[in-house]
């Protein structure tokens, strides 16, 4: 009896810490993109796992077909992509930080991990007979939860990364030094600036927007206003906030335009877009002009 009660205190001994043991591999032998040291990733007790990525089009599960309880779309690849946000619509306003981890549901099962979540459905790839290929988006209407998939590959953007430039390169002036700029998170800037309607605007080209070019233009350059002409200067403004910048393939944007465009021709100047009848149409950044408001 004595024997016994020993060797069940041994046992006991040994096995303390079981339950933070883990039996799956390491998770980030499994990671596509970026670096290892390039995410923040931590493991916690048992098999429970901290990955914090920006919802993207970067960031996603890679799955195969044969690998997973979703059935197969006709004539698609032999795999889909959980997505961190719906493809068919853009990107940007879809950014939050997430544990991806607990996004996808990720399980450890039979020494493999898993995803059980998909919170915007997945996406594959269909040839259209051609030779060549299209890219779809099945969405999630609750069908899909609970199911699993054998995790092939992830990938994770980073909170702090953007694809884009720095935007400060596209300040027109002498010295981009006194222009107030900070860059937070992903591709969120702020630059602080006094509305005026001669000095602080952003530049474009119509060749470069989503705004029907002008028929009487003189050329195709144009200017989204932070104020009217007869308007007075308005209080300090976020440039970024204030035109909806946005970062996309690599270029910057803006999408709002809350005192319309000004363009001119032999005539005069004239401003178009007012009453927010713009609004939501892309325009790539050329320039950007900024009065700094005084210390």
């Amino acid at each position: 009896m004595n024997y016994l009660l020993f060797f069940l205190l041994i046992s006991l001994v040994n096995c303390k810490g079981c339950k933070d043991q883990c039996e799956c591999p390491d998770l980030l032998d499994r990671l596509n993109w970026p670096e290892r040291s390039d995410i923040l990733y931590t493991e916690e007790a048992g098999c429970f796992r901290n990955i914090t990525c920006l919802t993207y089009k970067w960031s996603w599960v890679r799955f195969n077909y044969n690998e997973t309880e979703i059935t197969r779309p006709v004539n698609a690849t032999y795999w889909g992509v959980a997505e961190t946000i719906d493809t068919t619509k853009p990107a940007e306003p879809q950014k939050s930080i997430v544990n991806l981890f607990e996004f996808f549901g990720m399980i450890c099962e039979n020494n493999d991990w898993y995803i059980t979540k998909y919170p915007y459905g997945f996406s594959y790839v269909q040839s259209n007979g051609t030779g060549t290929y299209v890219y779809l988006m099945k969405n999630n209407n609750e069908e899909l939860d609970g199911k699993k998939s054998k995790i092939l590959v992830w990938n994770c953007m980073p909170p702090s990364w953007c694809e884009c430039p720095g935007l400060l390169d596209k300040f027109k002036g002498d010295d981009n030094s006194s222009v107030l700029y900070t860059e937070e998170d992903g591709c969120v800037i702020n630059i602080t600036c006094k509305a005026s309607y001669n000095s602080t605007f952003v530049g474009f080209n119509f060749t470069d927007s989503e705004i029907p070019r002008p028929a009487d233009i003189a050329d195709n350059y144009g200017a989204a206003l932070t104020v009217g002409d007869q308007q007075p200067n308005l209080s300090d403004i976020n440039l970024f906030e204030y035109f909806g910048m946005i970062c996309e393939n690599q270029e910057w944007y803006i999408t709002k335009y809350p005192s319309g465009v000004r363009y001119g021709n032999a005539t005069g100047v004239f401003v178009i877009g007012s009453n927010g009848e713009f609004d939501g149409k892309k325009t790539k950044i050329n320039y950007f002009s900024c009065v700094t408001p005084p210390k």
